[in-house]
């Protein structure tokens, strides 16, 4: 965990004891906690401008515009609704910490388009950063829990550049609408609907590798965005001995949600080093989502 949350944690931790052990002062009108604005309050003229987005005339066939118009209106749809949803916090102590980085690599990558990315703060818990293929590109912030340092803060945010750089979401995007306006596609969907069983196995299969996600990141694995990080990063003289661990450490998160040990109240209490045990309930709450 970074240095500076763990300090901010004991601080938020020392002072929620001083409440509880004490009566607050019926005068004292001023809150001890300063929150985070709201995305749906700061970034209105990015609302604006997703609300007027208009899918652009890519496609002369009309079957491969129609999937076409389908994805992007899909991707600004949850784009928008991070927004107006306030799943975006304007942090401006996390932003500025990620933009820096942002900064710093692509100053030190001249060769490399760096205007169309901007950096957002999403409130999820879930260790994650994704990029959207239109420049946008959220840092989860649960990622700066298993963060140990800037380093490999800037391998991830590298990562999601290196999205954005080599266009993986519109090839992805292009490779699926070729796929489903295929003769070969259509032909076995008919066949599928035909069938007297077995359906379902084969339309999964047929589908497979389809999916288009707007903004979810699959894995840490792909070689191809993997390399690319590290010589941004590089460039930008930030140690990239910590890549393999970051990424490795990363795409073991979906396994807190497969086991046993989730994020729960008595985790975070038991490995605090101030005895939280007043606070304990019988059961405990396992948390999902801020």
């Amino acid at each position: 965990m970074y240095p500076f949350l763990k300090q901010a944690f004991f601080k938020i931790s020392l002072a929620l004891c001083c409440i509880i052990a004490s009566i607050v002062s019926l005068n004292a009108q001023q809150s001890i906690f300063s929150f985070s604005p709201l995305g749906s309050k700061i970034y209105t003229e990015k609302i604006k401008q997703l609300e007027k987005y208009v899918v652009p005339k890519n496609y002369s066939d009309k079957s491969s515009q129609a999937w076409y118009e389908e994805i992007l209106t899909g991707r600004n749809k949850a784009i928008l609704s991070a927004f107006k949803d306030d799943d975006i916090l304007y942090d401006t102590f996390l932003l500025n910490k990620c933009n820096s980085v942002l900064k710093r690599i692509s100053q030190a990558n001249p060769t490399f388009k760096f205007d169309t990315i901007k950096l957002y703060i999403n409130r999820s818990i879930v260790a994650n950063a994704a990029c959207y293929g239109e420049g946008t590109i959220m840092v989860n912030l649960g990622l700066f829990l298993w963060l140990d340092n800037d380093d490999e803060l800037a391998l991830v945010v590298a990562h999601e550049i290196s999205h954005q750089l080599l266009n993986h979401s519109d090839q992805k995007m292009q490779k699926s609408i070729a796929t489903l306006t295929s003769d070969e596609f259509k032909e076995e969907l008919k066949n599928i609907k035909k069938a007297d069983y077995g359906k379902f196995d084969r339309f999964r299969k047929l589908m497979k590798g389809l999916t288009i996600e707007a903004g979810k990141h699959s894995t840490y694995k792909e070689s191809e965005a993997d390399s690319l990080p590290v010589i941004l990063a590089k460039n930008a003289n930030y140690n990239i001995s910590y890549a393999a661990k970051v990424l490795l450490k990363l795409d073991h998160v979906d396994d807190l949600f497969t086991s046993d040990k989730l994020y729960t109240l008595k985790d975070v209490i038991n490995n605090a080093p101030i005895d939280f045990s007043f606070l304990i309930q019988k059961q405990n709450t396992k948390v999902y989502h801020l």
